[in-house]
């Protein structure tokens, strides 16, 4: 999760860089200095307070997005996933997924990441037919694979729109007998 971690850090703003105690002192001025927030949120004595921030206003975007990069570089799986669900679910130009989705496709090739995104898929979110059309071009079929069998073990498994996309994409590479397994498999389970 070092690679999500660094996207991440990428798209802080122009304030990157600063010390804690200017970073304090830019808070004051402005509040939503995201920078700012980050350099302040990220030291592990406040994170319970961006934490209790971040329970009470899950649609607060700034913070979701510090608890979000927080529970990344700490290596918290299930929190940083409800973070970027948090995110995405706010997302009415569909503008984040761009930034998201690659993170969460990434996070598809670590075990306990996809098993939480699974668990965090099987609520049903609005983006999760979208992601899983991004996870099958973008990442190995295999990886795609893994995080639809999870989700498959789940009481909402991925629809036939849902796994369609991975059984076209292994016709495309040649390889009709992976695709008849996986439709065989999937559409045993399918929601």
């Amino acid at each position: 999760m070092i690679l999500a971690f660094a996207i991440l850090q990428s798209a802080s703003t122009p304030n990157a860089g600063l010390s804690l105690g200017q970073s304090r002192r830019h808070l004051r001025d402005d509040p939503l200095d995201l920078s700012a927030l980050d350099a302040v949120a990220l030291g592990d004595r406040n994170a319970p307070l961006l934490t209790f921030a971040g329970q009470r206003g899950w649609r607060d975007a700034r913070v979701q997005y510090a608890l979000l990069r927080s529970d990344l570089a700490s290596d918290r799986a299930a929190p940083a996933l409800d973070h970027a669900d948090a995110l995405l679910r706010m997302d009415a130009d569909r503008m984040l997924r761009l930034a998201l989705f690659p993170v969460l496709a990434d996070a598809a090739n670590d075990q306990r990441y996809r098993r939480a995104l699974a668990a965090r898929l099987a609520a049903g979110p609005e983006w999760r037919a979208d992601f899983l059309n991004f996870a099958t071009l973008r990442e190995p079929p295999a990886t795609t694979l893994a995080l639809l069998n999870d989700l498959a073990e789940s009481p909402r498994p991925p629809t036939l729109d849902e796994y369609r996309p991975l059984v076209r994409l292994l016709i495309q590479r040649g390889d009709p007998v992976a695709a008849a397994r996986v439709e065989q498999t999937l559409s045993s389970r399918a929601g």
